[in-house]
Formats: structure tokens, C-alpha cells, sequence
């Protein structure tokens, strides 16, 4: 049963980590399409970067609260 619940933390741990390298990856495509939009010319809000910046927000409090869920789905069972 230990052995269980520690595959579970690694398999855990791996996606938070896979999850926070793709929300960077995301951040730097949009900022690299915004650079690149502000080169040729487009007109880009001057408020982007707000906007970039409150959607890496919400997904990183949408990651929180998921796992703050698993952690304690399991204490409701009366363990």
C-alpha cells in the first residue's frame, strides 16, 4: 500500500511539473506572436501583457484547486 501511494506522488509530482512547463511554453509563444505582431505593424492593446498575465493566473489557481481536490477527496471518506 506504501509502495502505492509513493508511484502515486511521483506520477503526481511529474504532471504538476509537465503542467507548468507547458503553461511556460504557452507564455513564450504568445509573447514571441506579440513581439512579432508589434514588428509588422498590428495594432496591439497596450494592455496584452495584463491579459497574458491574468491567464496564466487563472490557470495556475484552476491547478491549485484541482489538486487541493485529490488531496482531499480522500479525507472525506471518513479515513
Amino acid at each position: 500500500m506504501r509502495r502505492w501511494r509513493a508511484s502515486i506522488a511521483v506520477i503526481q509530482l511529474v504532471a504538476s511539473a509537465t503542467l507548468l512547463v507547458s503553461i511556460l511554453i504557452a507564455a513564450t509563444a504568445i509573447s514571441i506572436g506579440l513581439a512579432g505582431a508589434q514588428g509588422l505593424g498590428a495594432s496591439v492593446e497596450p494592455d496584452a501583457s495584463l491579459v497574458l498575465a491574468l491567464l496564466v493566473i487563472a490557470v495556475a489557481l484552476m491547478g491549485i484547486l484541482s489538486a487541493a481536490a485529490v488531496r482531499f477527496a480522500g479525507r472525506s471518506r471518513g479515513r
